[in-house]
């Protein structure tokens, strides 16, 4: 049989608008999934404990310096009481500065000085002890449990410069208190300068002094203060008799007229002071 529109055997005929069929595609099989190990991370290596020793300890925390106090004395009586506390927060930080007063509210001729540190403390004895205000050197000393507190303190001072915490040795820590000290001093001495002319006028405190209020009939012995400073100021107080007493031998009436006067400053020389703890 003859195929005349077929001139290829086994081929589908094609005539005018024919539409081949295009070629199926293989279709392609995913390979079967890959079984993975789990990979196993070692740990990291842990670091021990880092034990901190007391020394260690005590280099990088430095202990706080007790409070310390001071008693000032002898201060003149033209001498205001703003102008001492000038020269004893030159000597550094103050806590408080609290100055007797008399029964008519009248400021005494002594205070105490309640220092940050002991470095302070130190520093106003050496340079305020015996350093002229006016007509008068001022009495700069510690009480026995403060020198006791001041003592302990420079052996700490010294013991670190030996060991070389501070980078210093005690020579050089001695180097530079004389050197802060040098500084304070020519700073005391401008202060007086710059209140000569006041320090010279006659009666001056009358118009400086403070009057603070506060009850005015307690005595030495009602102060909120402990056993040893009492006794520092009725010391005080009894060399200042003495001083009187031996100044004026020659008039046994005024003599006697002063010490009495001395007698009832000293009852009533609390009025105020709320100090020392």
């Amino acid at each position: 049989m003859m195929y005349p529109h077929n001139p290829y055997f086994g081929l589908t005929p094609q005539y005018y608008g024919f539409v081949g069929i295009a070629p199926i595609a293989p279709i392609a099989i995913p390979p079967p999934p890959l079984v993975t190990v789990p990979t196993v991370i070692p740990p990291p290596n842990v670091a021990a404990p880092v034990v901190t020793t007391v020394a260690e300890t005590q280099f990088y925390v430095r202990e706080k310096p007790p409070v310390t106090t001071v008693f000032v004395g002898n201060i003149a009586e033209c001498a205001p009481d703003q102008l001492i506390k000038t020269l004893l927060m030159r000597c550094g930080n103050i806590l408080s500065w609290k100055r007797v007063q008399g029964a008519s509210g009248k400021l005494q001729a002594f205070g105490f000085c309640e220092y940050e540190d002991p470095e302070s403390t130190m520093r106003c004895v050496r340079l305020l002890n015996g350093f002229k205000v006016g007509p008068k050197p001022l009495l700069v000393k510690v009480d026995p449990k403060t020198e006791d507190l001041l003592n302990e303190y420079r052996k700490k001072k010294e013991k670190v410069g030996e060991e070389g915490t501070l980078g210093a040795t005690p020579d050089e820590i001695d180097q530079s208190t004389q050197r802060d000290d040098e500084t304070v001093k020519t700073a005391l001495e401008n202060i007086i300068k710059e209140n000569a002319a006041m320090l010279e006028e006659e009666g001056g405190a009358k118009k400086q002094d403070l009057h603070m209020e506060g009850p005015r009939h307690l005595t030495i012995e009602d102060m909120d203060l402990d056993n040893d400073r009492k006794d520092l100021i009725n010391r005080e107080i009894e060399s200042f008799r003495k001083r009187n007493e031996k100044g004026d031998q020659n008039d046994n009436k005024q003599s006697r007229s002063k010490v009495q006067i001395l007698d009832v400053q000293a009852q009533q020389t609390c009025s105020y002071t709320q100090h020392i703890r």
